[in-house]
């Protein structure tokens, strides 16, 4: 289940996918049960940026088609993508897209 909040300072803005080969406590390994590298997305709040993550998904697209744009993003009302969960394991790419916006939020 999603984390969401309805205040602005707990928002994050920006999506970091982290690869790595051993575990981190407390993180859901996206690629679990898969074998090699712990894959992590990780939601960064930094309180000096004014836009704020207001929705995210998960995009998959045939290796051979190469990467999400940001493009193909904004037609499907996102605009941000992330690096490739996927990289260095040879599959399809797999990226979030993400939203973000600062007018969405009204109060605190």
């Amino acid at each position: 289940m999603a984390n969401t909040t309805q205040y602005r300072d707990d928002a994050g803005t920006y999506v970091e996918i982290d690869i790595t080969d051993h575990p981190e406590g407390g993180q859901g390994d996206l690629a679990a049960g898969a074998g090699g590298k712990f894959r992590y997305a990780k939601i960064i709040k930094d309180h000096n940026v004014n836009e704020k993550i207001t929705k995210i998904a998960l995009y998959r697209k045939a290796k051979g088609d190469g990467p999400v744009s940001l493009d193909e993003a904004n037609k499907l009302g996102f605009n941000r993508v992330s690096t490739d969960i996927n990289k260095g394991r040879g599959g399809d790419w797999l990226q979030l897209i993400y939203g973000v916006e600062d007018e969405h939020w009204g109060g605190a």
